[in-house]
């Protein structure tokens, strides 16, 4: 089914007719359709491999430890 296109009036009509689990699907694919690439990768790579959600958080605190001694060597050196 394919409603691209229609005018303002015509899908509020549409939607109007359908059920509530029809809406809810449309819902859902609404939502889908607006999230980021980066949302889709990480939910793409999390539902496939669980483990990683623990290495990207490990990988994750590690660029903020090292971006922070990094802000604080400098501060050192230049002080």
């Amino acid at each position: 089914m394919s409603f691209v296109r229609l005018p303002g009036e015509d899908m509020h009509n549409f939607i109007n007719m359908l059920t509530g689990e029809e809406r809810l699907e449309l819902e859902n694919i609404y939502s889908e359709m607006n999230k980021s690439y980066p949302e889709r990768i990480y939910e793409l790579i999390f539902s496939i491999y669980p483990q990683f959600r623990l290495l990207f958080l490990v990988c994750l605190f590690q660029r903020i430890l090292i971006s922070y001694g990094k802000k604080v060597l400098l501060d050192i050196i230049y002080f």
